[in-house]
């Protein structure tokens, strides 16, 4: 090959690469300039924050010194809001409502469909965000209630009495409690009381609610950097630690999705119209009034012909692996 050639299409390729890298988009926010291929300016917020990356984008504001950030993750031109009026004008634009496929959403699959609320985007998302602001109002969350400070009351007493009678227990031992697990499970278990009308005693409901706990932080803790990263490079699933994490969410994402479908079949085995006691119950109405009236507008029909609530929201495929 001609060496002046070489050099040409060398000087070419570096040219291109650097325009490309150090390209911004025009009226973009403040933000890196250098962004590499797949990734983006992912690896920036990385070495800023492996593990936590709202707070290396909260550093990356400050460096900045704007409330609003421009940048790409992976082959997406992202903005990030920090501040509340920029986050409320975003969630009020349409545009800005969508949702990318990504190994947590993709592990939820099911029927080809995604559900739920965080993962899903257009009427399904503000049907489903809607009804359950709505219901879960009612038992109390968002507003002073009753019922609420009742089991509230109810929850810190369970507690007490928990340290005054275990004595070797994992989140109590020798005097010293595991906190803040300890009062998390009392929020745990209102949150679940509202949602499907179960409230967990004694010590081995402190256990169950314990395992539900961990294996949700645990969750948490390996999508953080492992799903963002899957996203931008799906074949990093075969390298390590990737490939670990992805085993460690399928698996902790099974066991969530066990519970979900055991309190469902328990609802929906029990249900009785006329005494709605929890947002599941009335999901579950809202579903046959759906089908009885033969409503092919509402995505509720969805969840009455083919599983149930709770299995449609966290059954497991794994054809991403």
């Amino acid at each position: 090959m001609n060496p002046i050639l070489f050099i040409v299409a060398l000087v070419l390729v570096i040219y291109f690469l650097g325009k490309t890298m150090f390209c911004r988009p025009k009226h973009f926010p403040p933000g890196p300039s250098l962004w590499f291929p797949y990734y983006g300016h992912y690896l920036s917020i990385l070495l800023n924050n492996y593990r936590h990356t709202h707070q290396a984008l909260g550093k990356m504001c400050d460096y900045y010194r704007s409330k609003v950030l421009g940048l790409y993750l992976g082959p997406f031109p992202t903005v990030v809001a920090s501040d509340e009026k920029s986050i409320k004008e975003l969630l009020m634009r349409p545009e800005f409502q969508g949702r990318i496929d990504q190994v947590v959403s993709l592990l939820r699959v099911d029927y080809g469909e995604e559900r739920g609320i965080i993962f899903t985007e257009g009427d399904l998302w503000q049907q489903q965000k809607r009804f359950f602001l709505r219901h879960m109002r009612d038992y109390g969350f968002g507003k002073r209630s009753p019922n609420l400070e009742a089991e509230l009351t109810a929850e810190i007493q369970d507690l007490i009495t928990f340290l005054r009678e275990e004595k070797d227990h994992p989140l109590y031992r020798n005097g010293e409690a595991r906190i803040p697990t300890l009062f998390a499970l009392g929020n745990l278990n209102l949150l679940l009381q509202a949602l499907t009308g179960e409230r967990f005693k004694g010590r081995e409901g402190k256990e169950f609610l314990s395992q539900v706990h961990e294996d949700t932080l645990n969750f948490q803790h390996y999508s953080e950097p492992c799903a963002s990263t899957l996203t931008f490079v799906p074949w990093a699933k075969y390298l390590p630690p990737f490939s670990g994490h992805l085993t460690d969410l399928t698996a902790l994402n099974d066991n969530l999705a066990k519970y979900a479908k055991d309190s469902m079949y328990k609802r929906m085995s029990n249900f009785n119209e006329d005494k709605i006691s929890c947002a599941v119950d009335a999901y579950i109405k809202e579903m046959k009034t759906a089908q009885e009236n033969g409503d092919t507008e509402t995505h509720f029909t969805a969840f009455t012909t083919r599983k149930p609530l709770f299995e449609r929201y966290c059954d497991t495929k794994r054809s991403y692996r």
